[in-house]
């Protein structure tokens, strides 16, 4: 179980892959489907996008969110992570929930 803040879910998309064989998309959708902010979250935590972000009142930034991922869509994270590190393509506003992913076992 890793335990994921708003913005962690948000970003946490910009980390899987595009594109790959079916079995990897398909546990892409899979952690998609788990992160993805539901519309009444969107209501509850007054989820606004404002020019290129989002903000939210207080209750959403604080807060966590359980999320257990699966060991294959753990790896497929930790794939997506390290093909990135290699290529030195890891945005700073990625480093902490890169972290908790890394963390994560």
């Amino acid at each position: 179980m890793i335990v994921l803040t708003l913005k962690d879910r948000y970003e946490i998309l910009a980390l899987l892959p595009q594109k790959g064989d079916l079995l990897t998309l398909e546990i892409a959708k899979g952690i998609s489907e788990k992160v993805i902010v539901r519309p009444e979250e969107t209501e509850q935590y007054c989820i606004k996008s404002m020019g290129q972000g989002l903000s939210w009142n207080v209750e959403g930034e604080n807060a966590v969110f359980d999320i257990n991922f699966t060991e294959p869509e753990l790896a497929v994270l930790k794939k997506e992570i390290k093909i990135r590190d290699e290529k030195r393509e890891i945005p700073i506003g990625l480093y902490n929930l890169v972290l908790k992913l890394i963390a994560c076992s």
